[in-house]
């Protein structure tokens, strides 16, 4: 039960760090984004992005904290939902780390974006935190002992299928 604990605690960890990154690299594309388009000036503000990635984070963090919360409770379902939930961020962490310039270079010419390269270091960035988080969420449910007799059917009383 304490490596969920500590689990939730790095979730949290993960999220202010995520928030920080995100912060940090995408300010820049952020308002290169909107120069040529006709906003209000409140929205090209950094603190406008600031605000818009702290709360789009925080309803990630809220959801997340709910499903921990399951989680201490023991509710195998909340524990596979966190394994795909881990298994799809792995998945796009990996993916983040194949994108080549080539095809971040088609993205800049469809999309209004300036420099490239800020993209791809936010999304390198980003996808290494959830492969180092996302790969310790899915090998503690599924391969960690201790955890796997938590969730074991004995353990509830269930039936062994």
């Amino acid at each position: 039960m304490k490596k969920l604990i500590y689990l939730r605690l790095f979730f949290i960890l993960y999220i202010v760090i995520k928030i920080v990154a995100e912060i940090a690299f995408g300010s820049g594309i952020y308002e290169e984004s909107l120069q040529d388009v006709p906003v209000p000036e409140f929205i090209r503000s950094p603190a406008a992005f600031i605000i818009t990635t702290i709360l789009s984070n925080a309803f990630l963090f809220l959801i997340g904290l709910l499903f921990f919360y399951y989680l201490l409770k023991q509710k195998n379902w909340a524990r596979i939902t966190l394994l795909v939930i881990g298994i799809l961020n792995i998945l796009d962490g990996g993916s983040a780390l194949l994108f080549n310039e080539k095809i971040m270079a088609l993205m800049s010419q469809l999309f209004n974006v300036g420099s490239m390269n800020q993209v791809i270091v936010l999304d390198r960035v980003t996808g290494i935190l959830a492969l180092i988080y996302w790969g310790y969420v899915v090998y503690l449910l599924l391969a960690d002992e201790e955890v796997k007799e938590l969730f074991s059917p004995e353990n509830h009383n269930l039936p062994n299928i």
